[in-house]
């Protein structure tokens, strides 16, 4: 749920499925070792969902990078009610 202390901070933008579609805030939810997660709003929801930051710059070895991407690509096929 969007409160109205929420500052957007970024919006989505890429393919046509997504532009547009979600808002990040600058609350941030939690940090790891290669990524942010942060509040964010799907507007055609109208859903709170997490925002991920990745960073691969510390990520030297090729066999986690594809780890990464995997995990990337099965999360963005994911479709839970939750």
């Amino acid at each position: 749920m969007r409160h109205k202390h929420d500052t957007v901070v970024e919006v989505s933008n890429g393919s046509p499925d997504i532009n547009g579609r979600f808002e990040r805030f600058n609350t941030k939810l939690g940090e790891g070792a290669f990524k942010r997660v942060y509040k964010a709003f799907d507007t055609f929801d109208q859903i709170d969902v997490a925002w991920n930051i990745i960073d691969l710059s510390s990520v030297n070895v090729d066999a986690e990078k594809q780890r990464i991407f995997r995990e990337c690509d099965t999360l963005r096929k994911l479709h839970h009610p939750n």
